[in-house]
């Protein structure tokens, strides 16, 4: 007698397979599996940049742009992580001030954006996930248009402290974007609020508060 094969359905079937994985979960192995290659890729174009000979403008060109987006796929990742709630916080004392600054800088000079930075002589220290709020800043950032100028102004209250970021050359994209879903879900799980705001002479600015005391 020929051997009888018993078909069982996955839905019907017991045991770990039949358990259908949450969102949170996917999200959170898809964006293990993409920083493994994601990294690498980075790792060679590093390294042929600096095997590339000086005078070969238009190839540095193109191995610049090839990181660019390296970073521009981590950054959407990250995005996605947070949105939807599959991370960690892991929250330390941070100068908030000293951490938009960092940001700030480092943007321009990846971007070219002029920015002009306000902030007070002395800033107090915050309970903040500094990933997470870097994050924050490089999405806000994202919007300012390449070679545009921008304004930062950080100001502190007895509650909380005050970012505000304006630029004329400020686009904002769709409420159901990665970038703002990411944005609001950073200052929610920090107890704060995030404003996006019409400002004089057609500028944009975007205005988020994180509480002293969490």
């Amino acid at each position: 007698m020929p051997p009888v094969t018993i078909v069982v359905p996955l839905e019907e079937s017991a045991g770990e397979f039949a358990v259908e994985p949450n969102a949170e979960t996917i999200i959170r192995n898809l964006a293990h599996e993409l920083r493994q290659p994601l990294s690498a890729l980075e790792s060679i174009a590093f390294y042929l940049d600096l095997m590339l000979n000086q005078e070969d403008p238009k190839m540095r060109k193109q191995l610049r742009r090839l990181r660019q987006l390296v970073q521009q796929s981590d950054w959407a990742v990250s995005n996605a992580i947070l949105t939807a709630g599959a991370f960690r916080l892991s929250f330390d004392t941070v100068n908030l001030a000293d951490l938009v600054a960092e940001s700030a800088t480092n943007w321009a000079a990846e971007h070219c954006l002029q920015v002009g930075l306000v902030r007070p002589d002395e800033f107090r220290v915050q309970l903040l996930d500094e990933e997470q709020v870097k994050l924050l800043m490089r999405n806000i950032l994202s919007f300012i248009r390449r070679g545009s100028h921008a304004s930062i102004v950080i100001t502190e209250t007895a509650t909380d402290a005050e970012v505000i970021v304006e630029a004329e050359e400020m686009v904002i994209p769709e409420p159901d974007s990665l970038a703002i879903s990411a944005i609001q879900r950073i200052v929610s799980v920090h107890r704060g609020t995030v404003q996006i705001e019409e400002g004089p002479e057609d500028a944009r600015r975007v205005r988020f508060s994180l509480p002293f005391r969490f």
